[in-house]
């Protein structure tokens, strides 16, 4: 079958595989002719997955049977329009629109009784400002409608509020910036979930680590989560008064929540799959649940729900950072391993930086063990053992490591976990 994945930079790389794998012929579109899943695609398409007319007429061309997407917010958007259009199975263009607006997103929450950081959608930097003094300082402004963390950053004062309104609105489709609380010590996790016919599924719960400074980005997640199955039980509940609320009766979500010791607050979500390893690592290992499979078959019309299993190992998966800022000149990888996975994104030449989002990470390393301290240290050995070589802006030449963030310790709420 004639296949079309949007997006082919390289958290689309795992779909495009698993689509060849399942034996369809698979097309790409991406802006971006020098995507590395061009290559890798049996036919690539030159189109902005962002303009869903463009991406229509490729697929008429192509006699497209199934349109599907990952690791991007506003890719949805174009495939219900794409898929509307052509007769094709998606979720509707009013649920991909309502999940991938922060601003619509908020409105859908507190309409249906669903706990969400206090703040709202800001116009221009005056009404930021006065949102953020209601609120109480510090607070997180970030594009109503963007991806990958682009534009996200924690505010502690009036005198940072419009350069940060700003950055967020020059990453934002409709120019709009929310400003809610921020919760600088709360536990952040994740949510995995398939729907389908309407019923949803959680497939897995991790831990996120974040890094706050000097933007926000995702440094990786832990599986198991530390939230008692009691709280578990509870978001779960969430998870399917989210996806009523947004209409969301097929597909895949990876909604972010946070905790603070009280109820668990929704701050995100993602009409797709999980970007990094965690959809197509973690979970089939973990949870005996191929995800990916279970999206492409569903776009083309059928899917089965297969059995969970429960989690009986650990799983984590870190992100590299480069420690400074400058070009790359020259990497060395370890010998893979099959016990782990290494994904490497920076190229010889590539301009890194220490301060950027999730776009500027260098690649990620992921490890299953009996127990997360024993993936930890895996994890930073691996770490330990990459060299890289970069020439900062002085012209000096320095030789360093990757950088690799800790898990965040939810210390304060400790007695509540075991509730």
């Amino acid at each position: 079958m004639n296949l079309l994945v949007l997006g082919a930079g390289y958290d689309q790389l795992p779909m495009i595989r698993k689509s060849q794998e399942l034996g369809h012929r698979v097309h790409v579109c991406d802006r971006d002719a020098g995507a590395p899943g061009m290559p890798l695609a049996d036919v690539s398409l030159r189109v902005d997955t962002a303009d869903p007319g463009a991406v229509t007429a490729a697929a008429r061309e192509h006699d497209i049977v199934g349109i599907c997407t990952m690791a991007t917010n506003l890719a949805p958007r174009t495939a219900a329009i794409a898929c509307e259009r052509l007769g094709l199975p998606s979720i509707t263009r009013q649920a991909a629109f309502a999940s991938t607006d922060k601003a619509v997103l908020r409105s859908q929450c507190i309409k249906a009784g669903i706990p969400i950081a206090q703040g709202r959608a800001a116009r221009d930097p005056e009404e930021a400002v006065a949102i953020s003094s209601t609120v109480g300082y510090p607070v997180l402004l970030k594009p109503s409608d963007s991806s990958g963390c682009r534009g996200i950053q924690v505010v502690r004062d009036s005198s940072q509020v419009r350069s940060a309104f700003c950055a967020a609105q020059a990453e934002s489709v409709s120019k709009m910036v929310v400003v809610e609380q921020y919760y600088g010590k709360a536990l952040v996790f994740g949510v995995e979930s398939l729907i389908s016919q309407g019923e949803t599924h959680v497939i897995i719960i991790s831990d996120k680590i974040v890094r706050n400074h000097p933007v926000i980005s995702t440094a990786g997640v832990t599986v198991p989560t530390v939230l008692s199955q009691k709280l578990q039980e509870r978001v779960e509940q969430l998870v399917i008064q989210i996806h009523h609320a947004l209409g969301l009766t097929m597909g895949a979500s990876h909604i972010d929540f946070l905790w603070d010791g009280e109820e668990p607050i929704m701050i995100d979500i993602g009409p797709r799959l999980a970007g990094g390893s965690l959809s197509f690592e973690l979970a089939p290992k973990l949870t005996g649940i191929d995800m990916l499979r279970f999206v492409i078959e569903q776009c083309l019309g059928s899917a089965g729900m297969p059995s969970k299993k429960p989690v009986a190992s650990a799983g984590i998966e870190r992100f590299f950072y480069t420690p400074c800022s400058g070009i790359l000149e020259d990497y060395q990888l370890p010998a893979p391993s099959r016990d782990m996975l290494l994904q490497w994104r920076k190229p010889i030449g590539a301009l890194l930086t220490s301060e950027g989002a999730n776009v500027e990470r260098l690649g990620f390393v992921t490890a299953i063990r009996p127990t997360i301290q024993e993936a930890e240290a895996a994890v930073q050995e691996k770490a330990g053992s990459i060299s890289l070589t970069i020439r900062l802006g002085t012209g000096l030449v320095v030789r360093k490591h990757p950088v690799l963030y800790q898990r965040n310790q939810p210390w304060e709420y400790s007695s509540q976990l075991a509730r």
